[in-house]
């Protein structure tokens, strides 16, 4: 399916591409890039996160993070486009591994 048949929501939400949607590779790409960020900035941003989810108990929370944070982690390639991979793809596992580190 591509990118112009299947609802971009449902790209987001799932972060999966079909093989060969290259705009679709590149919808995901932008979507994840904040986990790429700099240290800083991504840990803004998972602050902002857990503030977006402060009605949630604290262990559920936590437990509910760190797999989704896991399943990124565990991808072959967090960013379906090349070049987002290739720039980006380091920084997104250090900034994963340091917040799955700080949930155990």
């Amino acid at each position: 399916m591509s990118f112009t048949t299947r609802p971009a929501r449902t790209m987001t939400r799932t972060h999966d591409v079909q093989h060969g949607d290259r705009l679709g590779a590149i919808l995901i790409s932008i979507d994840l890039s904040i986990l790429g960020a700099e240290p800083a900035r991504y840990d803004a941003y998972a602050a902002a996160i857990r503030q977006e989810f402060i009605h949630v108990p604290d262990a559920d929370y936590r437990a509910g993070r760190a797999r989704v944070l896991g399943q990124f982690a565990a991808r072959p390639v967090i960013f379906p486009d090349p070049a987002f991979a290739a720039r980006y793809d380091g920084q997104a596992r250090e900034n994963l591994a340091r917040e799955l580190a700080a949930f155990r």
